[in-house]
């Protein structure tokens, strides 16, 4: 039981940590300090973690990572859309 409510104590942490970017991100509009690299890392790690939670049945693994892939792919999508948006003013 223990070991359930760390795992549920972890997955509520670190999913929720990149909340406050995001909000921020979204209210600013600007993700011009995130690095896309790190997103793109990030974000396709965090999948991985929701495939393996399959892949071992764990669904505290599946549930907290799909949260978290679902809010850092928000990021990267605002992160391209920044991106195309610059390429766009520049033409």
């Amino acid at each position: 039981m223990q070991k359930e409510i760390i795992g549920f104590l972890a997955g509520i942490l670190t999913t929720f940590a990149s909340l406050p970017q995001i909000l921020k991100c979204i209210k600013t509009g600007d993700t011009s300090l995130i690095s896309t690299n790190f997103l793109i890392l990030i974000t396709s790690g965090v999948f991985l973690w929701f495939v393996y939670g399959i892949i071992l049945k764990d669904i505290v693994m599946i549930i907290f990572n799909f949260i978290s892939f679902t809010l850092w792919f928000i990021l990267f999508v605002l992160k391209i859309r920044e991106i195309i948006n610059k390429r766009n003013i520049k033409n």
